[in-house]
């Protein structure tokens, strides 16, 4: 909504400006038949005239568009004030000028329907100015208010965490003995604890989330032992690259639920991400086997909410795709990349992690 004192300001600007107008033309065309003087003098007076009456007018029409009024009937009110005005402005400034010759006279008592077209036509600016100005003021809270509820919305699916990895890991932990890999599980863990728990910008480094992902994946190493062999690689400017938090995590976590279910033994987790063609492509593979989701009893929450965030950040420039074939899964996001800033000179050429 268009601040009270702006819209103040706004109206002055109109106001003097389409009266300057006003005058110019009153002089130009009264100067046709009369001396200069006198065109110079009827013309200032209607427009101090106008300025006054339709200054005037200003309340009074709020009320009209505050009132329960008809269209009709504001119209009709509008319009005949409209005439009102005119035949006053007429009357005073014949009373003004008496000194000139009757046919001169006549000729400004002819132009009460001139005079009235005009107040009628400001009018019709005034109504149709403050109705713009009321109707993008509401445009504008409700743009407001739906990107309140985005950020919300955002806020609750990024609260929604889900519990089973931390009490997995937990319960490998509380299973190991006194041993080095014991110590290594626990500094993984404290790792990627402590990147999850941290209060996190809209958008980050996707190295940062890599990294802590190579943390989790190292804790579900201890877990699985030999029956998973997981890799991540990604380029410099893909490090770089910026995303909202928790974009890879869901797809590891739903690679992993569903690899190990159809995995006969050995699960191989491939996570690579790269830039091309100002486009971030990031790819999660599994080895397992395709499950349609007919015979899937998941409601697969963790890639809904992904898609859900990733539709309210990016809109369409969003894709995420699940393809498969005989050798596994693949998840695939293309996210801009165009918007991210990216210092590949000062980054190491490639990433790895590798678990095996």
């Amino acid at each position: 909504m268009t601040p009270p004192l702006e819209r103040s300001r706004l109206f002055w600007r109109l106001q003097f400006s389409g009266w300057a107008i006003h005058i110019l033309m009153g002089i130009t065309f009264g100067s046709m038949y009369l001396n200069l003087r006198d065109a110079l003098l009827i013309a200032t007076v209607r427009t101090l005239l106008g300025i006054s009456a339709t200054s005037a007018l200003r309340p009074l029409y709020r009320l009209i568009r505050r009132s329960l009024m008809s269209i009709w009937l504001s119209g009709s009110s509008v319009f005949l004030l409209s005439g009102a005005l005119a035949l006053a402005d007429s009357l005073f400034v014949l009373g003004i000028v008496r000194h000139l010759d009757q046919a001169t006279i006549e000729a400004l008592l002819a132009s009460t329907s001139v005079r009235w077209m005009i107040y009628w036509l400001w009018s019709l600016l005034y109504f149709g100015i403050t109705f713009w100005l009321d109707t993008e003021g509401a445009k504008l809270r409700l743009a407001q208010a739906e990107a309140e509820v985005r950020t919300q919305e955002l806020r609750f699916l990024q609260a929604q965490i889900n519990p089973h990895f931390l009490f997995n890991a937990l319960n490998t932990i509380l299973a190991e003995t006194d041993n080095p890999r014991t110590r290594s599980v626990i500094q993984a863990l404290a790792e990627h604890l402590r990147f999850s728990i941290q209060r996190h910008e809209d958008e980050g480094p996707l190295g940062l989330e890599l990294d802590a992902l190579g943390h989790y994946l190292e804790v579900e190493k201890a877990r699985f032992q030999e029956r998973l062999v997981y890799t991540i690689e990604a380029s410099a400017d893909a490090r770089q690259a910026k995303v909202p938090p928790a974009t890879v995590q869901p797809l590891v976590e739903n690679a992993i639920k569903y690899g190990r279910r159809t995995s006969p033994s050995l699960l191989t987790l491939e996570v690579s991400a790269w830039v091309t063609n100002a486009t971030l492509h990031l790819t999660v593979y599994n080895s397992g086997r395709w499950i349609p989701p007919e015979e899937n009893a998941s409601t697969r929450t963790g890639l809904e909410n992904l898609r859900r965030r990733l539709s309210l950040i990016y809109g369409d420039e969003a894709i995420l795709r699940l393809t498969h074939d005989e050798h596994g899964v693949v998840a695939k996001l293309c996210l801009p990349a165009s918007r991210n800033k990216t210092s590949p000179h000062n980054a190491p050429p490639l990433t790895s992690f590798a678990g095996r």
